[in-house]
């Protein structure tokens, strides 16, 4: 059974993965393009933005220099869409 701490964990981790997908997707990137950009084979960008596998920091960092966006607004618009209530 999953105490408080991993349940919010869980939750912070699915936030930033939504965060992640939503600028790929306004990027116009897809994930076979991520893939070369990051040099994280496709299968494993789609494990981790479907929450199947956990990411990691690097892989954060990989991302969203890919992307072009500072992995603090990836996290702030995590944090504030969970404030808001929006998705």
């Amino acid at each position: 059974m999953c105490n408080k701490k991993q349940k919010k964990a869980r939750l912070i981790e699915a936030e930033i993965l939504a965060s992640l997908r939503h600028f790929r997707k306004i990027g116009k990137v897809t994930q076979a393009q991520l893939a070369q950009l990051t040099g994280i084979d496709q299968p494993t960008l789609s494990s981790i933005e479907n929450g199947k596998r956990r990411f990691t920091v690097q892989h954060l960092l990989k991302i969203s220099e890919a992307l072009k966006v500072n992995m603090e607004t990836i996290i702030d618009r995590s944090e504030s869409r969970k404030v808001r209530g929006t998705r």
